[in-house]
Formats: C-alpha cells, structure tokens, sequence
C-alpha cells in the first residue's frame, strides 16, 4: 500500500469517527407554569397565579391536602433527538411551619392543565378563576381531572426529604426524572409536568415554594444535561467527498 493510499484512508477514518462523535450541553428552564391543587370537593379555590406553589398539609379543617404542579417546556429548550443524561429540580423553600424534614415525591402527571389568574396569599387559596386547574378541575370549570387531586403516575419519578426551614433549596434528581424528560423530548404532547405530594397525613407539615410568578423568590429551576449528535447529512457528505478524492489522488 502507498504513502498516498495509506493517508487516503487514515482520513477517512478519521472523518468517520467525527460521524460519530457526541457533545455535551446543558440547559437550565424556568418553569413554563405551575399551580397549587387545594382540597375542595367543588374546586372551588385555587393559586394559579400566586406567588407560592404550596404541597403538604396544612392544619385546616377538613382533609386539608394540597399538591404542586409544576411544568417546563422542554421541546423549546433542547434539541429534538438528544440523550437526556441527567436531571436535576430545584425550589426554593419560602414557607413552612413544621419542625423537622419531609419526603416530598414528584409524579409525572397525565393529563394537561392550566394555570389562572387565581391569586392566594395562602394554603387555603382563594375564588377559582376561569381556566384554573384546582383540585376537581383540569381547567376550571369546564374541564376535570378523572380522579379529584390530580392523574398521575402511581410511581414517583423522584423523591426527596425537604428541610423544614425557609429559605432553604429543595432538590430532587434521578433515573426517574431523566426517563420522564426523555419521554417529553420524545413526544411533546405528552409534556404535562409533574405533580408535588408531601405529607398529607400529619396537620401542619405544608410547605410553600417559590412559584414563577414571584417577584421576591428564585422560581422552580429545572437543570438538564444532554448530548447531541452532529446532524450526519452533511458530515457524511463531507466524509465521502474527502474520502473520494483522497483515493483517487492516491490511484494517480
């Protein structure tokens, strides 16, 4: 084999393996909505628009039982067809009453849902406004969830124990988590965002996070870590280009 042939062929491998090279990025999205689901058999109170997203239980008459919902609008802020590999949430802790750590649990919830004008200065909420998600309503009042306090998947995509003093970051990350912004990368039309369970069963265990619409606090914060592949059509024409010529100036 000749000097030309052997370089001729060192190239195109070289320019094979460029094929098949993948880089490394990272995004950081603020939540694109997110709300409060309050326990009230008529839907009749939301958050939609509060400045605090509130999960847990609070030390109210009744059930007392309120979940976060929170959503990031994936599809907008990372490449079609990359490998998600690693996925991290973060809220801001603004409130709470209790007196030592709770697990809190994210589930991937299965149906949309919206956020109002609804505006709450606390757990209790306060007079739904139209198109709301609340605790009967998908979109108030038209629009319901299949089982009242939200539809979503059984098994938690992450949990993580959350302090009990505000002002503290509450972070979740895992498997679970990369599957589930894997799957709305995927298939955007299954993007509804995850739903926030603490301890509904002790009275006063509620915690208030952050919300977008703060204007005193950081908002919920989802860090993404992927990986892309160069798009092939034209690194391939380039392989074969390169690769043709090389091989027929080593033939000359």
């Amino acid at each position: 084999m000749n000097v030309s042939l052997r370089s001729a062929i060192g190239c195109l491998a070289v320019l094979m393996a460029m094929s098949s090279l993948s880089f490394a990025d990272t995004a950081t999205l603020s939540a694109s909505k997110d709300n409060s689901l309050i326990t009230d058999a008529a839907g009749a109170v939301g958050n939609g628009a509060g400045s605090v997203i509130f999960a847990g239980r609070t030390g109210q008459v009744g059930p007392g039982a309120i979940r976060g919902l929170v959503a990031f609008d994936i599809a907008a802020s990372i490449p079609a067809g990359a490998s998600i590999t690693g996925v991290s949430l973060e809220l801001l802790i603004t409130n709470s009453n209790d007196s030592q750590a709770r697990d809190y649990s994210l589930h991937a919830v299965t149906q949309d849902w919206g956020e109002g004008d609804t505006v709450a200065n606390g757990g209790n909420g306060a007079p739904t406004m139209p198109g709301d998600a609340t605790w009967v309503h998908t979109f108030y009042d038209s629009s319901f969830w299949n089982t009242p306090g939200g539809d979503f998947e059984a098994t938690a995509s992450a949990t993580s124990a959350v302090s009990e003093v505000a002002g503290s970051t509450a972070v979740w990350d895992s498997a679970g988590l990369v599957s589930d912004v894997q799957g709305w990368l995927d298939t955007p039309g299954s993007n509804f965002g995850w739903l926030l369970m603490g301890d509904e069963v002790n009275d006063r265990t509620a915690r208030g996070f952050g919300s977008r619409e703060s204007v005193t606090s950081v908002g919920p914060m989802l860090t993404v870590t992927f990986e892309t592949v160069p798009e092939p059509s034209g690194l391939l024409m380039l392989v074969s280009v390169v690769g043709l010529l090389m091989l027929k100036r080593s033939g000359s």
